[in-house]
């Protein structure tokens, strides 16, 4: 995955399942993260689909707590720090 497929809200939703998850030490369900990022479930749905469908995290269809992230916690950087390390190359 590389910063030009995906907009800094959208990184700052998978940023979102990776701070939660670390704070409950299990993933977050999409009612938590719509709370925590102030904005619907219906708005968390869509975000996590265009995430799932730009290999940044997965889930198991009908299973609770099951987001996972698909980017390595030594990789996961702040969405700034990925456009400025980008404009260096």
């Amino acid at each position: 995955m590389s910063a030009s497929e995906i907009t800094k809200r959208q990184w700052d939703y998978a940023l979102a399942v990776k701070r939660l998850h670390e704070q409950d030490d299990r993933p977050p369900t999409l009612r938590e993260i719509a709370e925590h990022m102030g904005v619907t479930l219906g708005t968390v749905q869509e975000k996590m689909a265009l995430l799932r469908d730009r290999g940044v995290l997965t889930w198991e269809d009908g299973k609770a707590r099951t987001l996972q992230l698909l980017v390595p916690d030594d990789d996961f950087i702040t969405y700034n720090d990925l456009h400025a390390k980008e404009d260096l190359w």
